[in-house]
């Protein structure tokens, strides 16, 4: 839903997909679709930003990739990720005005802090009404039962699912 919601603001998207998901990730609305497999991501991001880097860089990943991230973001770029952060004992975020945030939005729910979780209710209600008004497409690919979750979960370990799967109880 990142995609969409960068486009819905009215930015420019380059993303990163394996080659089974490029037209998906167009079908959203991405300006730039990279398969990491066969192009460097390095060298289209140049090529795309003049060399300047990227803004603003969504990492849901994790691994290996977001410390190679640092190295694409242009000045006063920041880096959001999910799973793990870089290594920055080397690296000198301070000189390039760079950020990097962390996203747990799970956190939150165990945080017991009243503010945060409004603000998480508040981002939900836009998220559906995005949703409603046919502006953002919740991308669900396929519903199961619940006892087939086992198998739902290993589509996703196996990354042959595009999109979300639900499962109904």
């Amino acid at each position: 839903m990142d995609i969409q919601l960068a486009k819905h603001s009215g930015l420019t998207v380059i993303t990163t997909v394996s080659k089974h998901k490029i037209e998906f990730a167009k079908k959203l609305g991405a300006d730039y679709v990279i398969d990491y497999h066969s192009e460097n991501i390095d060298q289209v991001i140049n090529k795309v930003t003049n060399n300047l880097g990227v803004d603003l860089i969504i990492n849901p990943v994790g691994g290996s990739t977001v410390q190679d991230d640092l190295n694409r973001l242009a000045y006063n770029g920041g880096l959001v990720t999910i799973l793990n952060t870089p290594d920055v004992s080397n690296y000198d975020l301070r000189s390039k005005g760079q950020s990097i945030l962390t996203l747990n939005l799970g956190g939150v729910h165990q945080s017991n802090n009243e503010s945060q979780l409004n603000d998480i209710g508040i981002m939900e209600d836009e998220l559906v009404k995005l949703v409603s008004n046919n502006i953002i497409d919740p991308m669900v690919s396929e519903v199961i039962d619940f006892q087939d979750i086992p198998k739902g979960l290993e589509k996703l370990k196996q990354h042959s699912l595009v999109g979300k799967i639900i499962a109904t109880i």
